[in-house]
């Protein structure tokens, strides 16, 4: 490849690379009830644990931790509604 294509393929591919990497933890959380800081922090440490496999990984894996933690920590609540209290009380 000569010097102008090759300079013209290398402005080209830097932004594209560097939107690449802002789209892809945004449309990978979009319709997902889990916050967008989590899916981005999951698919930078997957990348940087595992690679390419760690990208898609590492979101999932961290999502399902983050809705599991969610829920344990409502079900205290739930149980409090149960048992007629008005507030959980904390132990």
């Amino acid at each position: 490849m000569g010097t102008p294509a090759a300079l013209l393929f290398t402005i080209w591919m830097i932004p594209a690379t560097l939107i690449d990497n802002i789209l892809k933890p945004i449309l990978m959380a979009s319709g997902l009830p889990v916050p967008m800081l989590v899916i981005f922090m999951g698919v930078l440490g997957g990348t940087f644990a595992h690679g390419i496999i760690g990208l898609f990984v590492g979101p999932v894996i961290l999502s399902l931790g983050y809705e599991l933690i969610r829920a344990w920590v409502n079900s205290d609540s739930d149980i409090a509604k149960i048992a007629g209290d008005e507030e959980p009380k904390l132990t």
